[in-house]
């Protein structure tokens, strides 16, 4: 059984970037991509849910998260030394 997968010939594509980066933008290039974009912007399809400021606590919430660590660690350590 594992002999017929050794058979498989590879896409051409895979073998050769340029011919890869080719097909890549066939396949996947739209070209009116920028103004569907736009359109989705203007319409008020997309919209900010959050706030920067809830970003930015979310962000430095998991930030301080190493530092807690240290500091139990560093507590419990002096604990067990009394």
């Amino acid at each position: 059984m594992l002999a017929g997968y050794q058979q498989v010939v590879p896409p051409a594509y895979v073998t050769d970037w340029d011919h890869f980066v080719e097909a890549f933008w066939d396949r996947w290039m739209d070209p009116h991509e920028a103004e569907k974009a736009m359109d989705c912007l203007m319409s008020h399809v997309i919209s900010q849910r959050t706030s920067v400021k809830v970003y930015n606590d979310h962000f430095n919430e998991a930030l301080s998260w190493p530092t807690r660590l240290v500091q139990m660690c560093w507590s419990a350590k002096r604990m067990r030394q009394v």
